[in-house]
């Protein structure tokens, strides 16, 4: 069984010019939201991986337990 993920909803702003992009290109709202969220993820997953030189990969992935939340992605 895999461990529950907590969320928080928090608020962005992105521009409008992007907002209707992603709109006319995606079916509906729900795959908006879900384009977003995922970008988001993969974005600071990214950044993990990149590494720097004040952390170390591994432990901000367990400190965190961003593991569940990368493989959910």
């Amino acid at each position: 069984m895999s461990e529950e993920i907590e969320y928080e909803i928090v608020q962005v702003k992105v521009p409008k010019a992007i907002m209707v992009f992603l709109r006319d290109v995606l079916r509906d709202e729900r795959e908006v939201k879900e384009y977003l969220e995922y970008s988001i993820i993969d974005s600071v997953r990214a950044d993990i991986d990149n590494g720097n030189a004040f952390y170390e990969l591994n432990d901000v992935i367990k400190r965190y337990g961003l593991d569940k939340v990368f493989n959910d992605c």
